[in-house]
């Protein structure tokens, strides 16, 4: 069987903070500067005169849907061999040589028990890739050492480019019935250039089975043909330089392919379509790029499975991943257009959205030498729409403007900044599998915020989306992303018990000094649930003076994790 996408490897993870920064949750302080800082004021103060619990109390649209998460790694690789670099090189070393980066999609551990089959295909499809990362990480960079020196040898070190192997996911479409994933691809092994695709994987989510092609779509292979072609020429806006007829390109797909001179198709779900993608050289030369057959649910209903296109959400999050220029999300025509200024080539300042003659700008700050820049389209559940812009900085850390783009205006409602950590994360990283919580739905996602109480931490509190547009707490406590996960009781001392959801379940009992104090759950800074040796939950009440119980922090316990946020 052929397949387009080509592209092996395997998952890093960043546990640390940032430093002097306000993280603009339920704030006006970070408004933006396009003039409606009073509007933006304004609704931040209707919002936030609701209490977290009442807020709490409100069950969006997302109900109790599992929350994923990214789990991701990389290694690089810094020529260390014998021999010289030329005399004039004068970059950074180790040259680097070679950089693997790989991503999956998991359930988080808050959800396991909820949607046990959906957590264990992914689990088991994250193990898989890890047990041969180290085969293919060493003999890639067996590979990128030889090229190297090869280049070294001959005189054509300025031609030598470094190797990678990079596979990004993004969550194209998460709800009651169907998890799919993006996936995108890029392999440059020293070729006249790199290579990229795309591609998916799809899930149902009450059974956890990894769907095909034939699952979705109930038509034969000829009719999905011409639907696919009817698609790909809706899509192409002009002649193109070289393209493959396309009854002679698509002649050899199937869903099911059953020969090896079959061809499968390479496709995801959003929630406008289903997309089925064709990398450069299927059907049109490398520079004509990725083509995508936009297969609309509501033009061909007649093709698909009712129960996977039926009770589609009228609230959503979609991502586009760019650097800047150009942004398009399913379901919208019109093009945005991101930019920001540079004075240093280094940071860069006023993130600016584009659309037609409209332009608002955020006081938002981003490192342009690092990649990662997300954009994300949300639609509230009362037919509003922000588009949420993620972007690097130097520290672990990352800044968000958010965008009010509802009925084609334009303006910005503020910033934010988040810490970077990961959910489920104890000793292990490779292990617990632990991973930054994805943006899936308006009214419930996860972001990381600092607190000071039990040492420092990252935690990650529930938010929704505002009447501002802004993140707005509906929990008190999140769970932790990094922290003090083996602090040391140095002497006896009282503590309440509670559950695994934080509520009391006995009045205060002595807990021996020497007990193990693992933080799973807290706030900004007063309250921090822990799991203790015998597997029990304290709660640890620390006050304004940074004391338990009238005893200082550094007299109570050891080995409290502390850093600059």
């Amino acid at each position: 069987m052929k397949k387009a996408i080509i592209v092996s490897g395997i998952l890093v993870l960043t546990l640390s903070g940032c430093a002097g920064k306000n993280y603009g949750i339920d704030s006006t302080a970070n408004s933006g500067s396009d003039g409606n800082s009073e509007q933006v004021a304004e609704a931040t103060a209707e919002t936030t005169a609701s209490s977290t619990q009442e807020l709490a109390d409100t069950v969006g649209a997302s109900g109790n849907l599992p929350i994923y998460k990214v789990y991701s790694y990389q290694r690089t690789s810094g020529y260390h061999g014998e021999k010289s670099l030329p005399e004039d090189y004068n970059g950074a070393l180790p040259y680097q040589i070679f950089s693997m980066h790989n991503e999956e999609i998991l359930v988080t551990e808050e959800y396991k028990d909820e949607y046990p089959e959906l957590y264990t295909t992914l689990m088991d499809k994250a193990k898989e890739h890890q047990s041969h990362y180290e085969d293919d990480y060493g003999r890639q960079k067996a590979e990128a050492l030889e090229e190297f020196e090869n280049c070294l040898d001959n005189g054509y070190f300025d031609e030598f480019r470094s190797f990678q192997d990079a596979r990004y996911l993004t969550v194209a479409r998460a709800d009651s019935n169907i998890l799919s994933v993006m996936e995108l691809d890029y392999l440059d092994m020293m070729g006249a250039h790199g290579q990229y695709a795309q591609g998916g994987e799809t899930y149902d989510v009450k059974t956890g089975k990894e769907l095909s092609l034939p699952d979705i779509v109930v038509c034969d292979d000829d009719k999905f043909r011409e639907v696919v072609k009817e698609a790909l020429e809706d899509s192409m806006e002009y002649d193109y330089y070289w393209l493959i007829p396309l009854d002679d390109a698509l002649k050899n797909y199937k869903m099911a392919t059953d020969s090896p001179s079959d061809y499968s198709y390479n496709w995801y779900m959003d929630y406008e379509g289903l997309k089925v993608v064709f990398a450069p050289y299927e059907i049109g030369s490398y520079a004509e790029g990725i083509f995508t057959a936009d297969i609309s649910y509501d033009k061909y209903a007649d093709i698909f499975e009712n129960k996977y296109i039926s009770d589609l959400p009228t609230s959503y999050v979609t991502c586009a991943n760019v650097e800047v220029g150009d942004i398009t999300f399913a379901g919208k025509d019109e093009n945005y257009k991101l930019t920001y200024d540079t004075e240093d080539g280094e940071y860069g300042t006023k993130v600016t959205l584009e659309f037609g003659d409209k332009s608002a700008t955020s006081d938002a700050e981003l490192w342009i030498n690092c990649y990662g820049i997300k954009s994300y389209r949300a639609v509230t559940e009362t037919g509003k729409e922000y588009i949420y812009v993620e972007l690097p900085y130097f520290t672990a850390g990352n800044p968000w403007a958010v965008f009010d783009v509802t009925d084609g205006k334009l303006s910005c409602q503020g910033n934010f900044f988040t810490v970077q950590g990961a959910l489920d994360y104890k000793d292990d990283q490779d292990k617990d599998f632990a991973g930054y919580p994805c943006f899936t739905y308006p009214d419930r996602f996860m972001i990381g915020l600092p607190g000071y109480g039990f040492g420092s931490y990252g935690y990650f509190p529930e938010c929704r989306i505002g009447q501002d547009g802004m993140p707005q707490q509906i929990s008190e406590m999140g769970a932790i992303g990094f922290g003090s996960h083996k602090a040391k009781l140095l002497i006896d001392m009282e503590f309440a018990i509670v559950d695994g959801e934080g509520n009391l379940t006995s009045e205060k009992e002595l807990i021996p000094a020497g007990t193990t104090f693992d933080l799973i759950r807290a706030n900004d800074a007063s309250t921090a649930d822990c799991r203790i040796d015998d597997c029990r939950i304290v709660r640890v009440e620390v006050d304004d003076d940074q004391k338990v119980n009238g005893q200082k922090m550094s007299e109570t316990f050891e080995d409290l994790v502390y850093g600059d946020f």
